[in-house]
């Protein structure tokens, strides 16, 4: 009789224990219900042996995992994880700390190089050369931009090209001046002794040369003075004042920025001399004149660098000779005057620094 009443109270306790923790396991979403097991009497084990009770799902012991139902960490995949420097993972079960291998782990954000930012390099453009506003600025900017040619010794060509548009002797000078001579015109020879004709030169990177005169006018030797600005572009116009006789020494405004002419002493020299191959000339100019006109100078350069981009200088001359005599061309002459005129236009290009 009382073993019987034993066996009915163990009964009982066991299916109100499974009873109960059917009703735990529901009751928790992130927890699969646990499987109810029943014990007989003979599965009872008695006071002296060891208990083993089977695994719910068969095999071996489950491992410690993050996610999933069946976890004994219970958290899903997605759980939120720790993102701000120094944070502990807080525990939401009894001895759970991420991760299940780490106790205490303390989550570090990835190291970052020590010491202040240093941006990376970067080239900054220069800052272009102040617009000239005055005429004394701008012709100083025309000479430091011809002063940067003679220093920094770039490539460039220049072009130079004389016309001499006339030669008139009178009415007795018309009969030797229209004279041709082995072929070739007496007045196309004068012509050439006053500069007529175009030459080309290229001037080499690196290697001094004359081709270009660095100047040195003054704010008196020009009448009026012009800068147009187009983005990093100066355009310098100036007029500079005309020039009588001028030589190649810089006592005249033409000579203090070309040389790019023929001068009283060079043309009267060479009108003495000249010869048309065995036909000598053997006279005698008593005086000679020569005045410019329009003397512009036309120079664009890159605000930038300060370095030009173009320069032009263009000018026209005149020429008066007086008393013309002796053999000239081996005929004997006396011509009171003889007139010349003609233009100048010299272009420095294709710069190369």
């Amino acid at each position: 009789m009382v073993v019987n009443m034993k066996r009915a109270f163990v009964i009982l306790i066991t299916v109100a224990l499974g009873i109960a923790l059917v009703a735990c396991n529901t009751s928790n979403p992130l927890v699969s219900p646990a499987p109810v097991i029943l014990l007989s009497p003979e599965d009872y084990p008695s006071r002296s042996s060891t208990w083993n009770p089977p695994h719910p799902t068969g095999g071996q012991q489950e491992q410690p995992s993050v996610g999933g139902t069946n976890s004994q960490y219970p958290y899903p995949s997605d759980y939120p994880y720790p993102t701000n420097p120094g944070q502990t993972y807080p525990p939401t079960q009894p001895g759970y700390t991420y991760p299940p291998t780490q106790p205490g782990y303390t989550y570090q954000p990835p190291t970052q190089p020590t010491g202040p930012y240093v941006p990376p390099p970067t080239t900054r453009p220069p800052d272009p050369i102040p617009e000239p506003k005055t005429k004394a600025e701008m012709v100083n900017l025309y000479n430091n931009l011809t002063a940067k040619v003679k220093a920094e010794l770039p490539a460039f060509t220049k072009v130079m090209d004389t016309v001499v548009e006339k030669i008139d002797g009178g009415p007795e000078g018309e009969r030797l001046l229209g004279l041709s001579i082995g072929g070739l015109g007496v007045r196309k020879e004068i012509g050439k002794k006053l500069g007529e004709g175009k030459k080309t030169s290229t001037a080499k990177k690196g290697q001094s040369n004359n081709f270009l005169l660095r100047s040195l006018l003054t704010d008196a030797d020009v009448i009026q003075a012009n800068c147009d600005v187009s983005g990093n572009t100066y355009t310098l116009t100036l007029q500079v004042a005309n020039s009588t006789n001028p030589e190649k020494n810089g006592t005249a405004p033409l000579s203090r920025f070309t040389h790019d002419y023929v001068s009283r002493t060079e043309a009267i020299y060479e009108i003495e001399h000249i010869s048309i191959g065995p036909v000598k000339t053997s006279a005698t100019i008593s005086s000679l004149t020569m005045t410019t006109r329009n003397v512009l100078i036309v120079a664009r350069l890159d605000a930038l660098t300060g370095r030009p981009i173009s320069i032009k200088h263009s000018f026209g001359f005149d020429v008066r000779i007086t008393d013309i005599y002796g053999k000239l061309l081996g005929i004997e002459v006396d011509l009171p005057v003889v007139d010349g005129a003609g233009n100048t236009k010299v272009d420095f290009t294709n710069f190369q620094f």
